[in-house]
């Protein structure tokens, strides 16, 4: 796990229970997949939202700057019966940073962290975390938001292609991180959807 990172999407499903069930596990490529929860059964359940891409660092000229921003993560998100239930969105991208000459350039800005958002109406969900990290934008550090190491981290922004590193990328937001349990309280069992979304470029 430890070895993951830039824009990596993380979702995990484990059982709270000494047992193993069904659809326990981590998921960390992009897609969708179906959850069960068995009747009375917990889940301990973590969504990582995908890290923005950091932005680049380009001399000006020409056209199509908006090319070298970096994209928004996708959200990931945790559903049952079509509402959801968590989710931690996807980071910002960082944007590009413009070199002209040393009196006309652009430093890029940095990407936020992605938002999280649960159903504050469901009781039988249990916050335990949920943070985000912005990404930064300083000439000396252009770093991108990290929250786990299992991923979800912002892309960096580029080296600034001008004098001294000027006109350097922004850093991009990591994916929002959202650690809950999730009960199943009635006598049947019932089937979570999981929707892994992918990192920035």
């Amino acid at each position: 796990r430890g070895g993951y990172n830039g824009q990596v999407n993380w979702a995990i499903v484990q059982n709270s229970a000494n047992y193993q069930i069904g659809g326990n596990g981590d998921y960390i490529i992009a897609g969708t997949y179906h959850i069960p929860v068995l009747a009375g059964e917990t889940k301990s359940i973590t969504l990582i939202g995908g890290g923005g891409g950091g932005g680049g660092s380009r001399y000006s000229g020409g056209s199509g700057y908006e090319s070298n921003n970096g994209k928004n993560g996708q959200d990931t998100i945790i559903s049952k019966s079509g509402t959801a239930l968590g989710a931690g969105l996807g980071g910002k991208g960082g944007t590009v940073g413009i070199w002209g000459n040393g009196s006309s350039y652009t430093n890029g800005a940095a990407g936020a962290g992605g938002n999280i958002t649960h159903n504050p109406s469901d009781d039988n969900i249990f916050i335990r975390s949920a943070v985000n990290g912005d990404g930064k934008a300083d000439r000396y550090d252009h770093t991108g938001g990290l929250v786990s190491e299992l991923g979800g981290a912002g892309g960096a922004g580029q080296n600034g292609v001008g004098d001294v590193g000027w006109s350097f990328g922004g850093g991009a937001g990591s994916g929002g991180l959202l650690e809950f349990t999730y009960k199943n309280n009635t006598a049947n069992m019932i089937t979570l959807v999981l929707v892994v979304g992918e990192g920035g470029l």
